[in-house]
């Protein structure tokens, strides 16, 4: 069976509050642990010096999804964007060796109807260490923290054929549920802009054809 101890969650002062970034949560993770067979693994926050580990977490990830070649983020970058409070990163570091196993990346967002949210970007276990919990550690570890955050929900995209983990989620040891508009079981479409298509909007807003 699968023991999940939960210790030492709590909020920081007021005066860490208010040196963190407003996107920051103040909650703190102290030897979270979960245990299954002879395997430990802590849970912990990410630091602004660990950009390298979060880099190798990404690449590993996209390797996995086949999209290595969409990551074109750095350790400078991560950095500098985890500096600012732009996202935040739990990561699971095996008890026996300090190495990191897996990560959850994620950041805050708003929605109009509910309020606050969480979103997951990235939830990544390396293959040597999948299948004993550590995942299950990670996104149980994401909602706590959301709910503390006060958070509504947590929201996040799988790959249609990414098939163990859209099983992982829908299972009772998660509860996700795919996201309707309606009882009808119409569904969202995600849409993403970037590159030229986002420069061309954001230079010519009522996309009339200029003459030069």
């Amino acid at each position: 069976g699968m023991a999940c101890v939960f210790l030492g969650f709590t909020l920081g002062s007021a005066r860490e509050r208010m040196q963190a970034s407003r996107h920051r949560t103040s909650v703190r993770l102290r030897d979270l642990a979960i245990v299954q067979n002879s395997k430990s693994v802590v849970l912990r926050w990410a630091t602004a010096s660990d950009a390298a580990i979060i880099l190798k977490m990404i690449k590993g990830l996209a390797e996995f999804e086949q999209c290595s070649a969409d990551v074109l983020t750095s350790e400078e970058l991560l950095r500098r964007d985890f500096t600012h409070g732009h996202f935040e990163c739990v990561l699971a570091d095996s008890a026996s060796t300090g190495e990191c196993v897996g990560s959850a990346l994620f950041y805050y967002k708003y929605s109009a109807c509910r309020g606050r949210c969480l979103y997951l970007e990235d939830l990544y276990v390396v293959p040597s260490d999948r299948r004993s919990g550590v995942g299950l550690s990670l996104i149980s570890a994401v909602a706590h923290v959301a709910l503390l955050a006060g958070c509504a929900r947590v929201q996040w995209c799988a790959l249609d054929w990414n098939t163990m983990a859209i099983e992982f989620y829908r299972s009772q040891r998660v509860g996700a549920r795919e996201r309707l508009a309606d009882a009808a079981g119409t569904k969202y479409i995600n849409f993403i802009l970037d590159g030229h298509n986002l420069a061309k909007l954001a230079s010519n807003p009522t996309g009339h054809t200029t003459k030069g």
